[in-house]
C-alpha cells in the first residue's frame, strides 16, 4: 500500500532504524504511515511535521513520539550525526527548510 511501501526495512539482527521523519504526518496517508510504522517498529522514534497544534495532537495520537512545525525543520533537527534522521517520508510539498 502507499502508506507502507516507504517504511524502513529491518536491518541485520532484527534491529530497526532509529528515527523516521514524516513530513505531512497529519494527513490521511501520513496518519496511516504513522500507525503502520508504530505497529511494525514499536521502538522507532517517529517525528511528524505539522502546521497547527491540533494536527500535532493528532500525530501524537496516531503514534508519533514528537512533532515539529514545517517551518522549524532546520532549527529543530539541525544537521550532522546528532541532529539527523535515518529516514524521511515526504507526503507534502517539501519546504525549502527541509533541503537547505
Amino acid at each position: 500500500s502507499t502508506s507502507s511501501s516507504p517504511l524502513p526495512k529491518r536491518q541485520k539482527g532484527g534491529q530497526t532504524t532509529q528515527t523516521l521523519l514524516i513530513v505531512g504526518g497529519a494527513g490521511g496517508v501520513g496518519s496511516w504511515t504513522t500507525l503502520l510504522a508504530r505497529a511494525a517498529y514499536p521502538n522507532l522514534e517517529i517525528i511528524s511535521t505539522t502546521s497547527t497544534d491540533k494536527s500535532a495532537e493528532w500525530c501524537k495520537k496516531m503514534g508519533a513520539k514528537s512533532t515539529i512545525r514545517h517551518t522549524d525543520i532546520q532549527t529543530s533537527l539541525k544537521g550532522g550525526i546528532a541532529g539527523s534522521v535515518d529516514y524521511i517520508i515526504c507526503l507534502t510539498e517539501p519546504t525549502k527548510e527541509l533541503f537547505d
